[in-house]
């Protein structure tokens, strides 16, 4: 993978281990979340990130370089999901940080096009993002697919009725679409044989879908 902008001096490029000093510099700046930003963490994720170059063959990481300097890294990620029934060729795009000194020159978006371009020309039918930033994507044409989760589990894991409540068997969608959907393990959209619809507390949500605590820092 190569990429270039003369105008600039700008070439994308694959990062080698020569590259990971430089690398951390952006990597530590942009998410310093839940760090130390000590030594020793330097050291922890300088071999992270080198036992990723090495051993991880699914994730490429690039960089922007202007002339010799790094500027910018992504990684790109290959996979295949299940796209209405069938696998199908994916690429994904996460980790996308630009050096303090080098924002507001349209790095960002040079990565992402060079993200799209990397994702046509292996094939990929479907880009997805790992977003920070999600205003920024969005100026892109990029948006959010809707939240869908979808549980199995055993009856005997399901909650003792309460107040006279029934669980029953559900075999296809209700004329009205099903009432109260976000409250409950629910897989909306279609036929569904054997689909339970169960009421959660705020409290049972809350362990089955943790909220996140905020982060802070430059990544897009």
């Amino acid at each position: 993978m190569m990429h270039a902008d003369a105008h600039r001096s700008w070439s994308v490029r694959p990062l080698a281990e020569t590259d990971l000093e430089a690398y951390l510099d952006i990597y530590l700046n942009s998410y310093p979340a839940y760090k130390d930003l000590d030594r020793a963490c330097r050291d922890h994720y300088r071999e992270k990130h080198r036992r990723e170059l090495r051993e991880d063959t699914q994730t490429k990481t690039v960089g922007l370089f202007e002339g010799a300097n790094l500027i910018a890294t992504m990684k790109l990620i290959l996979f295949s999901m299940n796209f209405f029934g069938q696998m199908q060729p994916a690429c994904g795009l996460m980790a996308l940080e630009v050096h303090p000194l080098h924002k507001k020159k349209g790095a960002a978006l040079f990565m992402v096009r060079c993200f799209e371009d990397y994702a046509r020309e292996n094939g990929a039918l479907l880009t997805l993002l790992l977003p920070f930033r999600i205003d920024f994507y969005r100026r892109m044409g990029y948006g959010f697919a809707g939240k869908i989760y979808e549980y199995h589990l055993p009856t005997a894991a399901l909650p003792e009725p309460r107040n006279g409540g029934k669980v029953r068997r559900g075999n296809s969608r209700p004329a009205g679409g099903y009432p109260g959907a976000p409250g409950g393990l629910l897989r909306p959209g279609g036929p569904a044989p054997g689909l339970c619809r169960i009421p959660l507390s705020e409290r049972q949500r809350n362990q089955l879908h943790p909220k996140l605590p905020k982060r802070g820092g430059a990544g897009v």
